[in-house]
């Protein structure tokens, strides 16, 4: 499984092949053509093996780390906020 799709702020999530991941990225108000995400897996899609849960958790990660960095706030290995 390989997926690649880019994300354009004010696109309904709806529209999006990954809806939760969109309305991360646009509740985050992330700049146009800032963001690129690329998933590959050896989990077949609707395996229900928790992988797409695991995208999204990572993703969150990623826009905390970079929202701590926006704000001057250098986070730590581990740190939650």
């Amino acid at each position: 499984f390989d997926r690649v799709w880019h994300w354009s702020a004010g696109t309904p999530p709806q529209a999006c092949p990954d809806p939760l991941i969109a309305a991360c990225l646009d509740e985050a108000e992330v700049p146009e053509g800032a963001w690129h995400l690329e998933v590959t897996s050896r989990v077949p899609p609707g395996a229900s093996m928790g992988t797409s849960a695991s995208v999204c958790v990572a993703m969150l990660a990623a826009l905390d780390s970079l929202r701590q960095r926006m704000s001057g706030h250098t986070p730590t290995p581990g740190s939650r906020a």
